[in-house]
């Protein structure tokens, strides 16, 4: 039987093997965007940290990120899982539309017990020709 107290002694084993005993609240931590040569690639990286509610990382959660707004991004990506580091990465192709704007993303996190969800935005830059043919 694991308590509190054992899992500070406990093997990184067997913290992989009950990740879903610590994780009964997850808190999405932090979201951090990428936003290097979005106007040449129109790509916007985004990691994902999940922590639960005593601050330790959350590996093998579960975590979908996806536009609020209806096609301001290509398509949503697919679920990915959170590494031992308990962050997830994910690389969105942003449209047209969505530059000189503010994306407001939705991310969901899961685990076998609870579930939580956090809304993010960052303020993308324009695009270069659109500010050209504005000055013109």
């Amino acid at each position: 039987m694991l308590t509190e107290d054992s899992w500070s002694i406990a093997s990184p084993a067997m913290k992989t093997v009950c990740w879903r005993l610590s994780a009964w609240d997850p808190d999405i931590a932090s979201v951090r965007y990428r936003l290097t040569n979005i106007r040449r690639t129109k790509r916007l990286r985004v990691i994902v940290t999940v922590k639960d509610r005593r601050g330790l990382l959350v590996r093998n959660a579960a975590v979908g990120v996806r536009s609020a707004r209806v096609r301001w991004i290509a398509r949503n990506p697919r679920a990915k899982r959170t590494n031992a580091s308990g962050q997830s990465a994910f690389v969105l192709t942003v449209r047209n539309r969505s530059f000189g704007r503010r994306l407001v993303l939705r991310i969901v996190t899961k685990t076998p017990q609870a579930r939580a969800r956090k809304t993010s935005a960052v303020r993308l830059p324009r695009l270069a020709r659109a500010a050209a043919a504005k000055r013109s």
